[in-house]
């Protein structure tokens, strides 16, 4: 290895972008940036990045352990990836105890008690007209807003009174 070159004090200023940074240490442009926000490479004074400044530097770092893992906390050490993957697992951990206990019900159950509920419902709210034409014949406006006001608060009563064992869950294969 002998003396530096012009040519290799011309390298030593080459100008590249976050893009071509990225490329040449082969991470994302984000973690480009983000590793410049923390100081691990600096932007030159024009625009851009030293390249052999920022190689060096970004090997530097490396080898002394850092990471580019971006994490919760944005320190880049990864804490924050396992701390976030062990919050999952607890999660899931804690669904799957409250599905035994009977706490957390399947999507699908839900779903069917719920379109059946509804279904009843409309049927009832439907039937109305029907159920009322012949006690509103010949009344008044006042007698027929009480008659309706009856037929509707009853349907309502009716979706209000929630029964469990009508809905039960289905067997599932």
């Amino acid at each position: 290895m002998g003396r530096p070159t012009k040519e290799d004090a011309s390298f030593a200023e080459m100008r590249v972008t976050a893009a071509q940074l990225s490329i040449a240490l082969g991470i994302a442009i984000s973690t480009v940036h983000a590793l410049a926000v923390k100081g691990v490479i600096a932007p030159s004074a024009g625009a851009g990045f030293l390249l052999a400044d920022s190689v060096r530097r970004y090997l530097a770092y490396k080898l002394k352990g850092g990471s580019c893992l971006p994490d919760e906390e944005g320190d880049g050490d990864g804490a924050g990836s396992k701390a976030r993957l062990e919050s999952a697992k607890a999660d899931m951990a804690e669904m799957e105890r409250d599905a035994m206990a009977d706490k957390l019900h399947n999507a699908e159950d839900v779903s069917c008690a719920v379109n059946t509920m509804l279904g009843t419902f409309r049927s009832r709210m439907l039937s109305i007209p029907t159920s009322c034409a012949a006690k509103c014949a010949n009344k008044q406006a006042p007698a027929i807003l009480v008659i309706l006001r009856e037929h509707v608060g009853e349907a309502l009563n009716e979706l209000a009174d929630y029964d469990p064992a009508k809905y039960a869950p289905r067997a599932t294969a």
